[in-house]
Formats: structure tokens, sequence, C-alpha cells
């Protein structure tokens, strides 16, 4: 660096002796040197050199015994501490200049330079591992070899433990499973580590990375129990099983979160329906055989449990009365439409529920006259009956009610018949009001019990039975196509072809008379100006006319049923027929479009009708 005199430098010099890691700085010697540029001269003087090092100004006394020659002297040196930026750097600034009375002086003169860095606090390089009750590593980029660290856990709820002392480069621990308990909404929550560097016993800094905690996949609600119950009283006592058609099941389910989690959802499926309570009861059980409760819990964590109760359903049905018939007979069982006797041949079934189900038959009988019935109990040692019986002592002069009855747990079956008087040609009522062919005459009344043919016409109040079911005037209807002439006289012509009865309605002018015809298969009209198609959906008349009702789907007339007479069209478009086509600018051509059916029919059944004109 220059001065006054045009043979007179000087240079500064900056020595790091040591660095002290503990306490962030660098010892220094700063040294300031003056020399002649020639040889054979000295300069010397009194007066004062003075350094500025790292913003402080620094003084040295020169006297005239010190003399600068081409050699060189230093004036000025000083030893000092510079502490460094926390990060361990430092830029360290001198600047140094003289005066004396040689005469010799300078300006302000310096520079700068970095001083080495000095170790900070240990930075934290990556944490491997996520998942609560699994090892996780904390990896250390360590600032000096030196260092040693101290490692603290934070938890999801915020609290912090030391987990390792004297680490250097890495260390690895396991978040203790209970802390899932710290996440009872979530799969997943930030923790944190908390890195402390010292050197020897000396504190250097800290250094903190976040991470990310999920909670074990395993970790799901738990289903303790699926209580299942019959819910019909009775029925388990009895069958001790469930029962087809007839059993319900009342259920109850116990589940909890795990690590305080809690149970948010239920869902249920069992016999075709779905409940999300976590009790229940089912409609009455509609599949037999091997069945599923199927439950599932859903968790705070939206984490699900399954589990699946399995129950068998015991096949049931009624009781049925297969056949029933009776007839009069001899004591021994042998056929008399004249006997005193009763035979009863019956066939029913009883639903056996693995046997346990109750059963009993039995026959009941009266004299028609009577309110009372006689009980005959039949043998119930299978479910299945096919038996016959005979009934002793039954008047031939009577008529009987018979039934029989199957009965079961839940219901019974009924079947009845009845039993005419024995037979007889003829008989008069001896009331002398009453005669009976075919049968003991009971009541007052022409009583027949025998087959009848009849090959001439018979006739009730003048009338045949023929006109009296089909008077002239009468509609038959038939998927046969025969005449039904040739089936029961008279005559018959088609009618209806094509057409829809509908009942005569004196209030509707289009339903008012009998036989009334109206009514066309629908159709439209349609017309395009520019861009815009136009839809007549009933024309009730010669479009060419001028008449008839138009519906339009587009334009300013949309939605509204008009005659096409009291149409005003965007640009007059001149006279319109079935055939012109004329021009209505700026919309194009205005003509008459394709004439389409439209389908309005109802659902309908076709069959042959037929009425009766004489």
């Amino acid at each position: 660096m220059s001065t006054s005199s045009a043979y007179v430098n000087y240079t500064i010099s900056i020595s790091q002796n040591w660095q002290s890691i503990d306490g962030n700085y660098s010892n220094v010697t700063v040294s300031v040197c003056f020399f002649r540029t020639n040889s054979g001269y000295t300069t010397y003087g009194s007066g004062n050199c003075y350094c500025r090092i790292n913003g402080t100004t620094y003084s040295a006394t020169v006297s005239s015994s010190q003399k600068i020659t081409s050699s060189g002297i230093t004036l000025f040196s000083k030893t000092l501490d510079i502490y460094h930026n926390t990060d361990g750097s430092k830029f360290l600034e001198v600047s140094a200049w003289i005066s004396i009375d040689a005469p010799l002086s300078s300006n302000e003169q310096g520079f700068g330079e970095w001083l080495s860095t000095i170790p900070r606090a240990s930075s934290i390089s990556s944490i491997e591992g996520n998942t609560f009750g699994s090892p996780v590593t904390v990896n250390i980029n360590r600032a000096s070899s030196s260092f040693t660290h101290t490692i603290i856990y934070e938890r999801p709820d915020g609290n912090q433990f030391t987990i390792g002392m004297s680490i250097k480069t890495s260390f690895t621990f396991t978040p203790d499973l209970s802390d899932s308990n710290y996440v009872p909404n979530a799969t997943s929550a930030s923790a944190k580590i908390v890195l402390n560097t010292y050197s020897d016993d000396s504190y250097i800094g800290t250094a903190s990375s976040s991470f990310t905690l999920y909670v074990p996949s395993s970790i799901v609600p738990t289903i303790n129990s699926v209580s299942l119950s019959e819910a019909v009283s009775g029925i388990y006592a009895q069958f001790g099983r469930y029962v087809h058609g007839k059993s319900k099941i009342s259920g109850s389910i116990s589940a909890d979160g795990t690590y305080s989690s809690t149970i948010k959802s239920y869902s249920i499926s069992i016999n075709g329906a779905s409940y999300t309570s976590n009790s229940f009861t089912t409609d009455f059980l509609t599949t037999k055989g091997s069945n599923s409760c199927i439950v599932k819990v859903t968790d705070s964590r939206n984490r699900t449990a399954t589990k699946t109760v399995s129950f068998n359903v015991t096949e049931y049905s009624n009781p049925v009365i297969n056949s029933f018939s009776v007839s009069r007979c001899n004591a021994d069982g042998t056929d008399n439409d004249e006997g005193n006797c009763a035979k009863c041949d019956v066939s029913a079934t009883i639903s056996s529920v693995d046997n346990k189900n109750t059963k009993s038959f039995k026959i009941m009988y009266k004299k028609i006259s009577e309110t009372s019935w006689n009980t005959f109990v039949l043998n119930s040692s299978d479910y299945f009956l096919n038996t016959t019986q005979i009934i002793q002592n039954i008047d031939t002069e009577l008529e009987y009610n018979f039934k029989v009855v199957a009965t079961d747990y839940f219901s019974l079956a009924e079947y009845s018949h009845n039993l005419s008087t024995a037979y007889t040609l003829m008989d008069f009522n001896m009331s002398g009001k009453g005669m009976a062919i075919g049968k003991v005459s009971t009541q007052n009344a022409f009583e027949v019990n025998m087959d009848m043919k009849v090959t001439g016409n018979l006739t009730v109040n003048n009338k045949t039975i023929f006109d009296m079911v089909y008077p002239v005037g009468s509609i038959y209807m038939s998927v046969n196509s025969t005449n039904p002439e040739t089936i029961f006289g008279g005559e018959w012509v088609a009618w209806g072809q094509g057409r829809v009865p509908i009942c005569v309605d004196n209030l509707d002018s289009n339903f008012d008379t009998v036989e009334k015809t109206g009514g066309s298969l629908s159709h439209r009209h349609e017309w395009r100006i520019g861009m815009h198609w136009w839809f007549g959906a009933t024309c009730g008349e010669n479009m060419a006319n001028g008449t008839g009702a138009y519906r339009f789907s587009d334009g300013q007339y949309d939605g509204w049923t008009k005659e096409l007479s009291e149409i005003s069209l965007p640009v007059n478009a001149g006279a319109y027929n079935n055939s012109s086509t004329t021009t209505a600018a700026p919309y194009g051509k205005f003509s008459n479009g394709d004439t389409k059916d439209a389908s309005t029919l109802p659902p309908y059944i076709t069959c042959y009708m037929w009425k009766r004109t004489a």
C-alpha cells in the first residue's frame, strides 16, 4: 500500500493462529510492515501507526529509532480474538495508515478475508422409519468429529422426551405403539426430532426436523362379539333353532376402537336387509339353510373390521291337507251310498322342523242342523298322514259336515267336505213342501243329488239359459277365432276390430252414445325455419285450409297450441299450403315437412270380439 513518499510502501497481514469451537472465535494476529523500495536510504521519525481491526481502531507509537529501510520493519502488531457469526463464518476486515514527522503519512487503506469457518450445530440429514411401534433411525450430519449430541423426541401431543445422549452420527429408537393414542381420529400425525449439539460439555446449537408417524395398519377396531338370538317368544324354547318364515333374529354388536379411536358407524347385512345400529331385529327369516350375518364397523380413523357369523335356518312350511274325501260305506269300509258309516280318506303333511314341531290330526263332524262338533283324533306318530278312517253311526236320513284339521306349533290347516244323505231315487219331505232325487229330502226345496243330462232347452222364467247369459247385444270375447254361433247358437258378428272399448259417459260428448267411434293414430307435421324445426303435434283438419291445432316446439309459440290461421311468423312467409315452399328471409325455407306417425298407444293385448245380433 502506498504512502506520501514515492519510495515507502507498507503491507498488512492477517495470521489465523487458532480457533475456539466452544467459544466460536478465532485468535488472529494483524501486523503492519513498512519498507523502502530502493536501497541505501533510510526513513525515520516520530508519530503513530494506526490499524482498524474488525471495526475497532488501534495504534502503535513510532520512534525515530525505528528505521524504515529496504529490509522492512513492523511498526504495528496486535493479537486478539475475533468472534464468528452464529453459523461459524467470519469475514475479517482490516485497514492501516501512518503519520510521522519524517514527514511520512498515508491514507487509510485495507482489505478483508474469510477466516476458517468454525463448526457449529450439527444437522439432521435424514429420519428413516415412520410407524408407531417400529424402529426409527435419526441420521446426523455432524459438523465436527468431536461433537456429540442429545436427541429429543417430540410426540404428536407436543410433549418432549430425551431418547439419546452422547450420540455421534446416528441413533435408532422405537416410538411407543401407545403413542397411537394421540392420533384417535387419523392414521398419521406429525412428530419432531430435536438435535442438541455439544463440544465436550459445551452447548453448540440446536437443529430440528419434523416427520410423519403412521398408526400401523394392523391397528383396526375390534369386534368383541356378535350376539344373535331368537326374537319371537317361545320358538327357541320349543325348537332350539331358527325356523324358516317364523323366526326373527335379535342382534347385538359389541365393538371398540383401539388406541383411543371410537366406533363411528356400523353396517350389518343379514336376511337380505341392512342395519346401521349396533342392535337390530330382523323381519321373518326368508332363506332356509345356511345363512350369514356380516358385520362391518368403522372407527374414527376410518379403519374397518369385519366379522361374519353363520347360522342355520330350519325348513318349515304351514300344515297342508293334501286330499280329503268322505263317502258313505258299510261298517267294514265297503262303499255303499246307502250305508250308515262314513269313510274318510285323509292325506296331510306337517313340517317336522328336525322332529321338534308339535303335530295333531283330527276329523271333526256334525249334523248340518247342529252346531257342536264331534272329534275323532287320528294317529300322529309321524308328520305325514295318509289314512282311511271309518266313522260309525252316521244317520242315513241326515246330511253331515266333515272337516279334517292338521295342527302344528304355529298354525293349522283344515279342509271341509259335506256328506249327503243315503241314496234313494226319490224322497218326499214329511212337511209336504220338499222333494229330493238321489237323496233323502231334508228341506223344503227341490234337491237333486244325481248327475243330470238335458237334451232339450232348459227354460227358466220363459228364458233359456243361453238367453239369460248372452242376450242380444252381448259382447263375447275369446282368444279362439271360432264364431260363437257354432257354440251357443244365435247370430253373431265380429265387433270392435282395432279399437279399445270405452264405457258410455253421458257427461262427455265424445263418449255419450253407444257404439260411437272416433280417434285415430296420431301424427305430426314438421317445418324448418332457418336452423329451427317446428313440430305440429296434433293435426285435427287438413293443413291446407288453415284449420287444426298445432303445438310448436321452438320459437315464440313453444308450449302453446294455436290454430294455424292465428300464427304470425317472424317474417311474412306468404300463403301456405301442402305443396308450397316459400322463402322467409332471413330464416331460409319455410316448408311442409314430413308427416310422421307418433305412437300414443297404451299397453294393449288383442283378442277376438263378437256381438250377438239375434
